[in-house]
C-alpha cells in the first residue's frame, strides 16, 4: 500500500517528472538457476517479504499502464542485489553480525554459508539509482525495469564473504557455521543479469567484492573507535564531497580539475594549513599578517605570503585597510565555510601520508585531530 500511496501522490500532483521505485533482487520467482535473472523473468518472491516487493513492482507496472502512458512522468523500478557498507547496524544481516562479533571478540555466526548472493557496496546501487532518475528525466524513453548488481565474478557465497571480512579485519577472528535445520526459507542461489543496465546507461560496478569489504572494514573500525568517518583515498578526491556545503556551494571552490590541482599545490605550501586553522577557528574576526605570524610563530613575510595565496585561492576573505602609513590588508574566514577546513586538512594529509582519518567537533571551532591509517608501501603506491 505504500507503493500505491506514493504513486497516487505522483499521479495527483502532476509535477513529478521522474519516479524510481527501488525494490530487491528477491522479486523473482527463484528457480535456483546458476545464471542471473533478467528483467523479463516472472515476479513471484517466495517469502512474504520478497513477495511484497514483487507486489510493489506489479503495482508500479499497473500505475504506469493505467495512468502514465501518455503523461510526461518517467517511471522505472530498480532491483538491487544485497548491499554491504559502513553504517549498517541491522539485526540478522551478515556484515553487521561480523562487526558486532569482531567488537566483542566472539566467533562470527553464519547461518547460510553456502548461499550465493549478489553482494555489492551500497554506493554502487545508489549511484545507479541517481543515474536512472536523472537520465529518464532527460529522456522518458529509457524508463523501464533494471537490475543493479555486481559483476558475475563478484557473486560469492556468504561463507566466502565472511572469509574476506576475517582476512581484512585481522586479529585472528573467525566464523562458525550456525545453520539451523528448520530455519525460515532462504534462496540458495541468486544472481542478477545486469546487461540491460550496462547497455543502456554504460554503467559498471566500480569496486570488486574485496574492495567493497576493505571499505566496509575501514569505516567500521573508525566508527568503533568513536570517530566520524570520512576516509577517502587519493584516487577518490576528484568526486569527494563534505556535508553540509558552504553557503556558496563547493562548486564555487572546485569548478574544474585544474582548481583541484591548484588548491592542492597551495596546501603543500608550509604554513597554509596552520593559517587556515587559525582563521577558521575565529569567526567574525579579521587578522593582519603580523598578528597571525606572532600567534603561529611564523616569520611575518611567510605569514603574509601564505595569507595572500589563500585569498587568491578564495579560501579566506581579504579586507583593505587605510592606515596612517598606507594601505594594509586583514584576513578572515569565509562565513559558513567552516566545513571546508577539515576537508582541506584531510586532502593535504592524504597527499603527504597516503590516507587520513579525522574528527570534527564544535559548531564554531573545528577540533582537528587525526592519525595515519597505516598502509603498506605497495598499497601507498
Amino acid at each position: 500500500m505504500g507503493t500505491v500511496n506514493i504513486l497516487e501522490c505522483v499521479r495527483l500532483s502532476g509535477c513529478v517528472r521522474s519516479f524510481l521505485n527501488v525494490t530487491t533482487d528477491k522479486v523473482y520467482q527463484n528457480r535456483e538457476w546458476v545464471w542471473g535473472y533478467r528483467e523479463e523473468e516472472p515476479l513471484d518472491g517466495y517469502d512474504p517479504y520478497s513477495n511484497s516487493k514483487s507486489c510493489s513492482e506489479l503495482v508500479t507496472h499497473s500505475y504506469l499502464s493505467s495512468f502514465f502512458q501518455d503523461s510526461e512522468t518517467a517511471i522505472s523500478t530498480a532491483r538491487a542485489g544485497n548491499v554491504i557498507g559502513g553504517g549498517d547496524f541491522a539485526n540478522d544481516r551478515i556484515i553487521p553480525d561480523c562487526v558486532r562479533a569482531a567488537q566483542a571478540g566472539r566467533p562470527i555466526p553464519v547461518r547460510n554459508p553456502h548461499s550465493t548472493r549478489p553482494y555489492q557496496h551500497v554506493l554502487e546501487p545508489l549511484f545507479a539509482y541517481l543515474m536512472i532518475a536523472q537520465r529518464q528525466y532527460e529522456n522518458k524513453e529509457i524508463a523501464g525495469w533494471y537490475n543493479v548488481g555486481p559483476d558475475e565474478s563478484d557473486c560469492v557465497t556468504t561463507g566466502e564473504l565472511v572469509d574476506l571480512f576475517c582476512k581484512t579485519w585481522g586479529n585472528d577472528i573467525f566464523w562458525e557455521n550456525q545453520a539451523e535445520a528448520n530455519a525460515p526459507h532462504e534462496a540458495n542461489f541468486l544472481k542478477l543479469d545486469c546487461s540491460k543496465m550496462k547497455a543502456i546507461f554504460g554503467w559498471r560496478p566500480q569496486w570488486h567484492i574485496d574492495e567493497a569489504i576493505r571499505r566496509t572494514v575501514e569505516w567500521s573500525r573508525v566508527w568503533l573507535a568513536g570517530g566520524y568517518m570520512l576516509s577517502l583515498h587519493a584516487e577518490d578526491l576528484s568526486f569527494a564531497t563534505v556535508w553540509p556545503e558552504p553557503k556558496d556551494g563547493y562548486d564555487a571552490h572546485f569548478a574544474a580539475m585544474d582548481d583541484y590541482r591548484r588548491l592542492f599545490s597551495v596546501l603543500a605550501r608550509p604554513g597554509c594549513l596552520e593559517v587556515l586553522e587559525y582563521l577558521y577557528s575565529r569567526p567574525y574576526r579579521h587578522y593582519m599578517a603580523d598578528t597571525v605570524a606572532k600567534a603561529l610563530a611564523l616569520p611575518i613575510e611567510e605569514a603574509q605570503a601564505v595569507m595572500e595565496v589563500l585569498w587568491e585561492t578564495r579560501l579566506v576573505e581579504q579586507t583593505e585597510l587605510e592606515l596612517v602609513d598606507g594601505l594594509s590588508y586583514a584576513y578572515s574566514r569565509h562565513d559558513g565555510d567552516v566545513t571546508l577546513v577539515p576537508f582541506l586538512y584531510m586532502a593535504r594529509c592524504m597527499i603527504q601520508k597516503g590516507a587520513y582519518l579525522f574528527n570534527v567537533g564544535g559548531a564554531g571551532k573545528p577540533l582537528l585531530r587525526g592519525g595515519v591509517w597505516k598502509r603498506t608501501e605497495e598499497e601507498r603506491q
